[in-house]
């Protein structure tokens, strides 16, 4: 099923922030001047690309689901990969 995440993201080489951005595996957005897409894009000031977001899957690592066994312990339900 897909999902959404409202989440924060910095700059890698600043100090800008995005508060409260939504990521959602479902919508993907151009990326300016490439033939690929994204989960979620943004262009810092004084960047000559943007950065891209994109939700992924990780065989036997992540999983959308928290259950009552996982209670107290660290359990993956997404991972990203993040480019600029």
């Amino acid at each position: 099923t897909p999902f959404s995440l409202s989440c924060s993201v910095k700059q890698a080489a600043g100090e800008e922030v995005r508060e409260r951005v939504t990521v959602s595996e479902s919508e993907t957005q151009d990326i300016p001047n490439s033939r690929g897409t994204a989960n979620f894009v943004v262009r810092w000031d004084g960047s000559k690309q943007a950065a891209t977001l994109n939700v992924q899957d990780v065989k036997n690592v992540t999983r959308r689901t928290y259950t009552a066994e996982d209670s107290g312990k660290f359990v993956s339900i997404v991972a990203f990969e993040c480019r600029g």
